[in-house]
């Protein structure tokens, strides 16, 4: 009888489902001292999985009111980026969408965009997309992966918890820590910059 109960309590802790453990952060996106939008973002692990997410939305005033949406999401295997995909609305209008997916020893990358569509396949391992920099201080990381260009950003340490990521077209973020956990960040997004204040 007793081994009927061990069998029992091993079959049952097989079956259910991993434990959970589940982060979430939130920031202000600051424009000229002004709250124009919100960032949540959230860390969820199940068993050696991690799955990280974000979605921002912002109204920003240019020549007209713009609303943008970003959702991007990030999942690992371990310490490995499995698969990533980034999508990107512009006044209800999706912008760009775009796909990472490890296949082997290779990802294919694909990126779609209004009036334009690319398909490249990139090296295996990547180990640290952007979206990291939202949960983690990028100590002796060297570069990020960019989910939404399919492209590597270099990482460079100016300051004490102060770090630049920098684009291939030159464009500099800049992200500050305390204690290990992003409390700013000054970025270019282009048309905007923008700061994002951890809440």
């Amino acid at each position: 009888m007793l081994n009927v109960w061990i069998m029992l309590l091993f079959l049952s802790k097989a079956l259910l489902p991993a434990p959970v453990n589940v982060e979430v952060i939130e920031f202000d996106i600051d424009r000229g001292r002004k709250v124009v939008g919100q960032l949540v973002a959230k860390k969820e692990t199940i068993g050696d999985n991690t799955i990280y997410t974000s979605k921002t939305e912002a109204t920003i005033s240019l020549l007209m009111k713009v609303h943008v949406e970003y959702h991007f999401e990030a999942v690992f295997n371990g310490e490995v980026l499995s698969k990533a995909n980034a999508v990107i609305h512009v006044n209800g209008k999706q912008h760009v969408e775009s796909f990472i997916q490890a296949e082997g020893d290779k990802y294919k990358f694909e990126k779609n965009e209004e009036h334009d569509h690319e398909v490249k396949e990139l090296e295996y391992p990547i180990t640290y997309p952007a979206i990291l920099l939202l949960f983690e201080e990028p100590d002796d990381v060297k570069k990020s992966f960019s989910e939404e260009n399919g492209v590597f950003h270099q990482i460079q340490k100016v300051d004490d918890n102060t770090y630049e990521k920098i684009n291939p077209k030159g464009k500099v973020n800049q992200y500050h820590y305390a204690n290990g956990e992003l409390e700013k960040a000054h970025l270019d997004a282009g048309l905007v910059q923008f700061t994002l204040v951890r809440k």
